[in-house]
């Protein structure tokens, strides 16, 4: 039996007694059934509780008991219950035997839950998945006394919530203007709007169509081309504000009509302590600006995926 966590605790005892319907037929005997996982929930107490009140069980006669979305003794066993924790006894059993418990309308199992002399009480537990139904079998060997009661039950694991994730469209290429004051001078691209949390960040953007058109960049001059992402709205003085900073510099070139297409990507975990809105911005410079034929330089936003892990 596989058990993954106990979820609750409960304080009432569970009853078996007037569910149980004798049936005449008994099955053949086949493999234990399948372990049942899932959330098990114990219960504070659970004395033993005749389960065949009156009379005992004869040789060979099987009982069924309906226990999902049923209540014992002001117990209530939830109706998606898949399985059930019993303390499963014999009492005063008029020879030798074995009693055996699985779930109603599997096989019954070859190993037995309790094996018991003859006037022997024998005692012992049993994990017992529930039919589709919520139902259960005891089987007895020997005519006996049979006394269980339920100590836990079991429920479906819950689906773990799907994550939030946030992308950003891609935007086509924009013409970045080279040199001057950064700050003000970089090209807004996207937008998005986060809630408060750790996200795990992929940005990629692709600086394209380096071409120097009549110019060429002059020796000893390269572009740089550098992406960002941005809380607020202005970019802060020494880029305070910026989440994190990629960048590719572009080599220079004697060439008129050089291009080549490198790519900023941003890979790395983002934490906000409230609702904030993301800019990404790309902008460039030249090495020296102020030299003529500095060239020019495109960009394109390759797109953005956020996915919320705390």
């Amino acid at each position: 039996m596989q058990i993954r966590k106990v979820v609750s605790g409960g304080s009432a005892v569970a009853v078996l007694a007037a569910a149980a319907v004798a049936v005449a037929v008994t099955p053949s005997v086949a493999a234990p059934a399948a372990p049942v996982a899932g959330n098990v929930t114990t219960l504070a107490s659970a004395p033993r509780v005749v389960a065949s009140p009156g009379s005992p069980v004869n040789a060979g006669q099987t009982l069924s008991f309906k226990i999902a979305g049923e209540s014992f003794s002001g117990t209530a066993i939830p109706s998606d219950a898949t399985g059930v924790i019993l303390s499963v006894s014999s009492s005063a059993p008029a020879a030798a035997g074995v009693l055996r418990v699985w779930t109603e309308g599997a096989g019954m199992p070859g190993t037995p839950a309790v094996s018991y002399a003859k006037s022997e009480t024998a005692t012992n537990v049993a994990f017992v998945g529930l039919s589709d139904t919520g139902r259960f079998s005891v089987y007895s060997s020997a005519k006996t006394n049979v006394l269980m009661a339920i100590t836990g039950y079991i429920t479906p694991e819950a689906a773990p919530a799907a994550p939030v994730v946030k992308t950003v469209a891609a935007v086509s290429a924009k013409k970045i203007d080279v040199g001057g004051s950064i700050r003000t001078r970089a090209t807004e691209f996207a937008t998005v709007d986060l809630p408060a949390g750790t996200w795990d960040a992929r940005v990629a953007g692709t600086f394209t169509g380096l071409n120097n058109v009549n110019n060429t960049v002059p020796a000893g001059v390269f572009l740089t081309g550098t992406m960002v992402v941005q809380k607020g709205d202005t970019m802060g003085a020494n880029f305070e504000n910026n989440v994190t900073v990629g960048g590719i510099a572009i080599p220079r070139s004697a060439s008129d009509t050089l291009t080549q297409d490198p790519t900023a990507a941003i890979n790395t975990f983002i934490t906000l302590s409230e609702p904030t809105t993301l800019r990404f911005k790309m902008f460039a410079y030249a090495s020296n600006s102020s030299q003529a034929g500095s060239g020019e330089l495109s960009a394109a936003f390759d797109g953005a995926t956020f996915v919320k892990v705390s």
